[in-house]
């Protein structure tokens, strides 16, 4: 099979969630290329040409750019995936394409009414254009029925992976870590963008309102976003700016170190396509909150204390919950997350491909 996979979200100095699924589903495909007799090319966009020093480029995959609506000039493709809810307009071509969440248009208060417009667009176009749609979630494959017009069988549902660096650690393992960022073993940990988006007002209501909040610390570990200068301004309002640290943006390769050294991972989200923080946390050993819609009760299946998200209340009682966790419990959920693999994403990914084509 001649696989091109659009790789866009990769190149970029500062990767989200997005790029670490391009990352680890392209070089799991490709560990089955040879096996499988496939021919695996990244392409990447044009419009990233300043950045094409961050291009993934691991061996055995050639790389080609893409610039609608031109065909890459070298050959054809039987399947070409956009791996970021987009695909290339190429008709010869099976046309599959990954949708991670439809939170913009299901959360109205977290972007602009022109932003919400451009996406919806995107979608619509989406939905005329491809063939397959691979969905992260079954909450995120209903949605995106609901909204949008489209045939139910040819929306696949692939679950993705947890990378092995997330799994317990001793604290002597974590202190290098742990000392660079002035932390101490036992905090509660949160990682994504502090923003409306995320929920972050909440979160930081519910932690104010816990047990926990007078002697455990809360670590936020991600770049602000869209509103989160405002909700970090409340911080004195609440009374805990002495007890919130602040981290920015966190190297990948420190997170699995942050994780493991954390009491809780506390991620209230009003909405998540997928949740790959939840299944990290719970690698790692540590207990999860999370929030009781989108996707987070599927992928947490039965494992995390799940909150309303609006409740500030009701999430500082989960919290409190969660550190209470039983080892059995944490190492029940632990079990779980490992069921999650990017082995398996790359299989069930490449199978979702061949039907495709023999609907086709």
């Amino acid at each position: 099979m001649r696989i091109a996979l659009e790789a866009t979200a990769a190149c970029r100095p500062k990767r989200s969630g997005v790029g670490v699924y391009v990352l680890r589903l392209v070089d799991a495909l490709l560990r089955r290329a040879a096996p499988a007799g496939d021919d695996i090319a990244l392409g990447c966009r044009l419009s990233r040409w300043k950045h094409r020093h961050l291009r993934h480029s691991p061996p055995g995959a050639s790389q080609f750019w893409i610039q609608e609506p031109l065909w890459p000039l070298h050959r054809p493709f039987d399947v070409v995936h956009g791996l970021d809810a987009r695909v290339p307009n190429w008709p010869r071509s099976l046309r599959v394409a990954t949708l991670h969440d439809l939170a913009t248009l299901l959360i109205p208060e977290i972007s602009s009414p022109r932003f919400q417009e451009k996406i919806r667009g995107a979608y619509r176009q989406l939905a005329a254009t491809a063939d397959l749609i691979i969905s992260d979630s079954e909450s995120t494959r209903q949605d995106f029925l609901r909204l949008f017009e489209f045939p139910p069988e040819a929306v696949e549902v692939v679950h993705l992976g947890v990378d092995s660096q997330f799994h317990p650690r001793e604290s002597e393992d974590t202190a290098a870590i742990l000392t660079q960022y002035g932390l101490e073993q036992g905090y509660i940990f949160y990682a994504g963008e502090i923003s409306q988006r995320k929920n972050s007002a909440k979160l930081l209501e519910g932690y104010a309102a816990s047990k926990a909040a007078g002697d455990i610390p809360l670590v936020l570990a991600g770049a602000v976003s869209w509103g989160g200068e405002d909700i970090l301004a409340g911080l004195s309002r609440l009374g805990i700016e002495n007890n919130v640290r602040l981290l920015g943006y966190v190297p990948d390769d420190h997170l699995p170190f942050l994780y493991a050294g954390a009491a809780a991972f506390l991620y209230p989200t009003r909405y998540e396509g997928f949740g790959m923080p939840v299944l990290d946390a719970m690698a790692s050993g540590i207990p999860v909150v999370g929030g009781n819609r989108g996707s987070v009760p599927e992928i947490a299946g039965g494992h995390a204390a799940l909150v309303d998200p609006d409740d500030p209340g009701h999430i500082a009682a989960g919290l409190d919950r969660a550190l209470q966790a039983t080892s059995e419990e944490r190492e029940a959920a632990r079990r779980h997350a490992n069921g999650f693999t990017w082995d398996g994403c790359a299989d069930k990914t490449r199978a979702a491909y061949a039907n495709a084509l023999k609907r086709r």
